[in-house]
């Protein structure tokens, strides 16, 4: 809906005010944009009993809808990998084969053999990191109740209670994972969060929604408690 407005008759030919609908519609899609897609999903659970018989209050939690795809793609690629690590290591096997019994290798040889002795160990542990992301697709998600986030990873989960966490680092850069998110507890140390790996060329990019979330939540309660909530 437009409204014209003429306020003095020589101020020109009537002009209209901006549509202000059309551009809350323009927001709401940047918003959406910010989010990368409708990766990920955060439904709530009914409340469960906690340790001493009192209920944690329901819980959020939140996984990805392209487990499937991604676990499947990191297979691969961890195949890959590990197809590539046996022809240095075959080719090494080859050459110390050529060598006459009872004879030493050659200085050459040595070198040549050590250099593919060492690629095929560095194929090997790409094809393991690969391995453990796509065991990471599976098993990650993230769970949030009045107590305490609980993060799963690929090989197991660990509670961290609300009042240890300080903040969130959207942009934490991790050996295995690269860049994902990262809880930071206020003791100094950091919970790698797998759900929210993603590639290293992404790295400038804001940060999602749901992370923007978990750091509001952390501020809010940091505020309730008295305490100060850590700023990336």
């Amino acid at each position: 809906m437009t409204i014209p407005r003429r306020l003095d008759p020589d101020t020109g030919p009537p002009r209209a005010l901006p549509d202000f609908r059309r551009s809350a519609g323009t927001i709401e899609r940047m918003l959406r944009a910010l989010d990368h897609g409708p990766e990920l999903s955060t439904q709530e659970r009914p409340a469960v009993p906690g340790a001493s018989g009192t209920g944690r209050g329901p819980v959020r939690v939140t996984t990805s809808r392209i487990v499937v795809r991604s676990a499947l793609l990191r297979t691969a690629i961890a195949a890959l990998w590990l197809w590539a690590a046996l022809v240095p290591g075959v080719l090494g096997l080859l050459l110390l084969m050529r060598v006459p019994a009872g004879h030493a290798p050659d200085v050459a040889v040595v070198v040549v053999v050590a250099g593919l002795g060492l690629g095929t160990l560095v194929l090997l542990l790409a094809a393991l990191r690969w391995g453990v992301l796509a065991l990471a697709a599976v098993r990650s998600r993230l769970e949030r109740d009045s107590e305490a986030v609980t993060v799963f990873g690929a090989f197991g989960s660990r509670r961290v209670p609300w009042r240890d966490i300080a903040g969130v680092d959207s942009r934490a850069v991790h050996p295995v994972h690269g860049v994902s998110a990262a809880l930071v507890l206020r003791g100094g140390g950091r919970v790698v969060m797998p759900l929210f790996d993603r590639p290293v060329w992404t790295y400038a990019q804001p940060s999602r929604r749901e992370i923007r979330e978990l750091r509001a939540e952390i501020v809010r309660r940091a505020g309730k408690d008295g305490g100060r909530a850590w700023k990336p």
